[in-house]
């Protein structure tokens, strides 16, 4: 099994100063965070599942946010009451601490668990989920560039691969996984073949729904973080997969991919 490693300050919860916490209120619960934690569910990723989760789930009972960093997502579901129960994973010591942080000074210890884990290898098998969400690293890399960005880079798409095979175990009997991915990192066709190798169900992928207004805030925000290169991607897949219409008239990247037990 290959493991992953990150730099963190310790293998345990790391000591934060009380002047590095930042915080985000969703209804009634305070989501502390560092600002460096941040892989754009600020942004984009919150508001995204909230609205997708709602239109296509309602609530559901235990729902989990793989690769969640500080748990903007699945804070967010449980404050809206689209959830019961969370769970929270991350393979990052301080992901992990400004989950516990929040789950401290919110009096959530009855409603949410958190797993310090390398994909799903550290969490029971007890745990089953209705529901598991992700915003997770969007684009491939060397190890190196991994351990230098692990918001963002999957070496190898190991991260994923690693998900897909071990999630089964912990999906209820109508369970199902909705991830948001980005067109610039992978085509939506790669997910449906690693999805069936990995023995779950492919549904579809589809795009984000964004108003027009904020696809354009968006758009620049997005394009002044890629390289030429991501661009030049961009758009090859975009005529690749015959998506001229997105390409000249939705120029947001983000879709997403759902499977089913």
């Amino acid at each position: 099994m290959v493991t992953l490693k990150t730099k963190t300050q310790s293998k345990k919860y790391p000591r934060i100063s009380d002047t590095s916490w930042k915080t985000i209120k969703y209804s009634d619960i305070t989501v502390f965070y560092l600002h460096e934690l941040d892989g754009g569910a600020l942004d984009f990723g919150e508001e995204a599942f909230v609205n997708t989760v709602r239109e296509l789930y309602g609530s559901v009972d235990n729902l989990c946010e793989f690769c969640c960093g500080p748990g903007f997502i699945g804070f967010s579901l449980l404050a809206r009451g689209l959830c019961k129960k969370l769970s929270l994973v991350d393979i990052n010591p301080d992901a992990i601490a400004c989950c516990k942080k929040t789950i401290t000074e919110n009096s959530l210890k009855d409603r949410v668990t958190i797993h310090l884990s390398d994909g799903l290898s550290a969490v029971g098998n007890l745990e089953v989920w209705d529901l598991v969400i992700s915003n997770p690293p969007h684009f491939d890399g060397t190890r190196k560039m991994y351990e230098n960005d692990i918001i963002a880079i999957d070496p190898d798409w190991i991260i994923h691969d690693k998900f897909y095979r071990d999630v089964p175990r912990h999906l209820s009997k109508k369970g199902q996984v909705l991830f948001l991915e980005n067109v610039t990192g992978a085509p939506e066709d790669m997910w449906k073949r690693m999805i069936e190798k990995n023995g779950l169900k492919f549904i579809k992928t589809f795009w984000e729904k964004q108003p027009t207004q904020k696809y354009v805030k968006r758009t620049f925000n997005i394009i002044s973080l890629l390289s030429w290169g991501s661009i030049k991607r961009f758009i090859a897949t975009c005529i690749k997969q015959k998506n001229t219409n997105f390409l000249f008239r939705r120029v947001y990247p983000y879709y997403f991919v759902q499977a089913k037990k």
